[in-house]
């Protein structure tokens, strides 16, 4: 089964509550779904509206959605209570920096950073060994991701919502492990991801359906995230090597096999 990274981006809209209310719903100790916040830290923004949420000032979106560093301690205190690993989506080296103290379970560069070199040396220095999953949105095939550095690369379609036709799943995959950051508005692009063996999913959640945000097209609320889970895990079942040939031993065994006549 892949790996559900649940990202909640900044559609905690800067209140501890509200991210702390999707932390409790989220499924626990299963090791099966990571939490992945964004940090915007020492970014440089242009003034003008957000591409994504036209409504509101891209600089002010991040500065108002910004949580202080009390509300994000006590924020990993609770999932690591909870056993969910929690990880952020990093922006800058200084937002790396900020985060570093919190020991994050992995770590994402987002699309638009993967040519930013001080951003990649700065989470290869704090990552410690820990996964550093790689998208490639806006950064071409997936040779994004490097080897030698552990990192994991994440197919991407930086549209929201993502055409599936837009989706790219055709492309040649990484011989280690890989994943997708689906960006579709039902989820599908991450359930065929996983037939083809996808180690990863990524999906964006809020905590309610038609909650406001730049996210809010592609976001699942949280209290479809189990289902989602099991949907990825029946999926990626299909395609168990031995699982047809298994079926056939016992329903040869059970004389149920005929032989195929031309």
């Amino acid at each position: 089964m892949p790996i559900l990274i649940a990202e909640v981006g900044l559609m905690h809209y800067g209140c501890e509550a509200v991210l702390n209310a999707i932390l409790e719903r989220v499924p626990r100790r299963t090791g099966g779904c990571w939490l992945k916040l964004q940090c915007h830290t020492g970014q440089t923004v242009a003034p003008g509206p957000h591409p994504l949420y036209p409504s509101v000032d891209r600089a002010a979106w991040y500065a108002q959605t910004d949580l202080a560093d009390a509300s994000l301690a006590r924020i990993v205190a609770c999932a690591r209570h909870y056993a969910i690993p929690i990880g952020w989506s990093c922006f800058s080296a200084e937002a790396v920096a900020r985060v570093a103290r919190w020991e994050p379970d992995f770590w994402k560069i987002p699309s638009g950073e993967v040519t930013t070199l001080e951003l990649r040396r700065a989470v290869r220095a704090a990552a410690n060994g820990r996964p550093i999953l790689v998208s490639n949105g806006l950064g071409g095939d997936l040779d994004i991701a490097s080897d030698a550095t552990g990192e994991i690369a994440m197919l991407c379609t930086s549209s929201y919502p993502c055409n599936p036709d837009h989706v790219g799943l055709s492309v040649p995959m990484p011989r280690g492990p890989w994943g997708i950051s689906d960006h579709t508005s039902d989820g599908i692009a991450g359930i065929a991801a996983s037939v083809l063996g996808a180690s990863y999913v990524e999906r964006h959640i809020c905590l309610a359906r038609g909650m406001p945000g730049p996210d809010s097209s592609v976001a699942m609320p949280v209290s479809t995230v189990a289902k989602y889970m099991a949907t990825l895990d029946r999926a990626a079942r299909c395609v168990v090597p031995e699982g047809r040939a298994e079926w056939l031993r016992s329903a040869e065994a059970a004389g149920m096999r005929k032989a195929f006549v031309p």
